[in-house]
């Protein structure tokens, strides 16, 4: 473990040394303009499909990334624009973001538009991201914002050469029928014989400007169509995607939007119409956003524009839900990945030569492993809500069982889980796979078969800002040698590995020999303990001789000079 963490380090230290080795390089250079796409949910060889894609991402560095979780768009848009942003501390769900105080506010409220200045400065262009507020930053095109001035979607029913009332806009709506053409007049609009064009079964744009208060729809300037989705001898159906305000989504500097602005696909729509019909709206969808860069690069001094594209994202969860099926789900993937050719002929034409960065934050695995786990409530994907404090313990024994990585986080007394092991589908969530970073041009095109973190993805991206350049056509160069500093230390660890098994062997023996030799010790320490003893036993008895020799001495010389003394009295006597 401590040598896999020394790896990490060296590669990250690596990574950031690189980068910053560019910068410093490049700063000096010309910048040059830059178009980043932020395309959550699709794979590489899926976007390789006509033209210009195909022949960027062919002479594009291809790099894998490692999502984290919350696996959804606006999660991931939050991350890139406001990089002191937690992403263990946040929940983003349903449009909101919730911190851990409890407070829920909406996207563009929960950004800090001073550091959003600082890094990315007055040259960069922010197109469809739902997360800022187009009135503290000038130079922002979000047609989610503050989504209150709008017609919504609608399906109405009228007689031919007759009419009906449209309480929405309080307008009668008459349908006429005359040389084989239809024809749609809104009397209190003033608008009068509109035609339904037989190629396409749609009108042009109509401008409709609702000026009296109390309506179904708030005041404002708007810009819609109609579509003949079916008829009979009687009736003619027909569908409006609806639009918003012409000027409240965008900052000033971009002037008046004069297009339909329909940045969503609805759904719920399409069990009422044919599969003409369903790509009709995906091909009004994707036009609203070739208008919308048109109009973003109107900002001449812009050095980097930043475009989120999240159809591929309402596709999915659209098939989860079964409004479409695969089929249709791979025709219409197609019809936006066409929509996507058209934008970028379209920055070819008004910017010449640009790079082009495709960041794909996550996309979806086919085959994940299904698990339900008691107690788990989803939210999003890679996000849980635990139903009962009580049941902690069987859901956190569960995922360990499974060898998922998780975290807990509580917010409010309420605990919320963080699946980190994305390749599962958990409680019928999940089944996320690795996301990519695509850079054209570059010196090396293909596959770098290196794997990096969002958090350096996120870092990356970030140092676009400024317009260094970095990670163009140097991208390939940078990763390049990142792989091979990575090859050239796996060896290093190869090499390190194989030295310390050697030194483990030779430990081993010198233990071996250290337990003999112990051996030997204590035989010759038993030996010697053994010798000890008998030399004291023999001291001992020795001492016992000497005393026994001792005391039979005097009693010896005792008894002679006791006898001596007898026999010399006994002499004196006869004497």
């Amino acid at each position: 473990m401590r040598k896999m963490i020394y790896t990490y380090m060296l590669i990250l230290f690596i990574l950031i040394s690189s980068i910053q080795l560019t910068v410093s390089q490049q700063s000096q250079q010309p910048r040059t303009k830059t178009l980043l796409l932020i395309i959550p949910g699709i794979e590489v060889s899926k976007l390789k499909y006509g033209v210009p894609l195909e022949e960027y991402i062919n002479r594009s560095s291809i790099t894998i990334v490692k999502p984290i979780p919350i696996y959804n768009d606006l999660y991931y848009e939050l991350l890139i624009l406001n990089t002191s942003l937690d992403p263990k501390k946040v929940i983003v769900h349903n449009d909101t973001v919730e911190f851990m105080n409890g407070s829920i506010v909406k996207p563009w409220e929960a950004l800090n538009y001073t550091q959003i200045e600082n890094i990315w400065s007055n040259t960069t262009v922010f197109i469809n991201i739902r997360s800022l507020n187009p009135l503290k930053n000038n130079r922002t095109l979000n047609p989610y914002f503050n989504l209150t001035k709008q017609i919504p979607p609608q399906i109405l029913v009228v007689p031919i050469n007759g009419s009906i009332k449209w309480n929405l806009l309080n307008t009668t709506v008459n349908i006429t029928l005359s040389d084989n053409t239809f024809r749609i007049t809104l009397e209190e609009y003033n608008i009068r014989g509109v035609v339904f064009h037989n190629e396409t079964n749609a009108t042009d744009h109509i401008f409709i400007n609702v000026s009296k208060p109390g309506l179904g729809v708030p005041m404002g300037k708007y810009h819609i169509k109609f579509r003949i989705i079916d008829y009979n001898e009687t009736h003619v159906i027909i569908f409006t995607l609806g639009s918003r305000e012409v000027s409240d989504w965008l900052s000033s500097s971009f002037g008046i939007f004069v297009k339909p602005v329909t940045p969503y696909i609805p759904f719920e729509y399409f069990k009422y119409m044919g599969k003409d019909d369903i790509k009709w709206v995906i091909e009004e969808v994707m036009s609203f956003y070739q208008e919308m860069i048109s109009v973003a690069y109107r900002y001449k001094n812009a050095i980097l524009e930043v475009f989120e594209i999240p159809l591929f994202v309402e596709l999915h969860e659209a098939y989860l839900q079964n409004y479409i099926d695969e089929e249709l789900m791979i025709d219409l993937e197609k019809l936006v990945v066409d929509g996507i050719n058209k934008v970028l002929n379209i920055t070819k034409l008004r910017l010449g030569e640009t790079n082009i960065i495709i960041y794909i934050p996550f996309t979806y695995r086919e085959n994940s492993t299904r698990l339900f786990i008691e107690g788990l409530y989803p939210i999003e994907p890679g996000l849980y809500r635990v139903e009962n404090e009580s049941m902690i313990q069987n859901i956190t024994t569960t995922l360990l069982k499974n060898d998922i990585e998780f975290k807990i986080l509580n917010i409010r007394d309420k605990y919320y889980v963080f699946i980190y092991s994305y390749e599962h589908i958990i409680n019928g969530l999940g089944g996320i796979d690795n996301g990519y970073l695509i850079v054209y041009p570059s010196s090396t095109p293909g596959h770098t078969n290196v794997v990096i973190d969002t958090e350096n993805v996120i870092g990356y991206i970030s140092s676009l800002a400024k317009g260094y350049g970095i990670g163009m056509s140097s991208a390939g160069e940078i990763i390049e040698d990142l792989r091979s500093e990575i090859k050239d230390l796996n060896d290093k660890i190869r090499d390190l590995n194989g030295t310390v098994r050697a030194l483990n062997d030779r430990i081993a023996r010198l233990n071996i020999s250290l337990g003999q030799c112990r051996a030997k010790y204590l035989n010759l320490s038993n030996n010697i303990s053994n010798i000890i003893n008998e030399w004291r036993e023999a001291k001992e008895r020795e001492k016992q001789l000497m005393i026994y020799s001792i005391t039979g001495t005097i009693s010896i010389l005792v008894i002679v000079l006791t006898l001596y003394y007898i026999g010399r009295r006994g002499l004196s006597k006869q004497r």
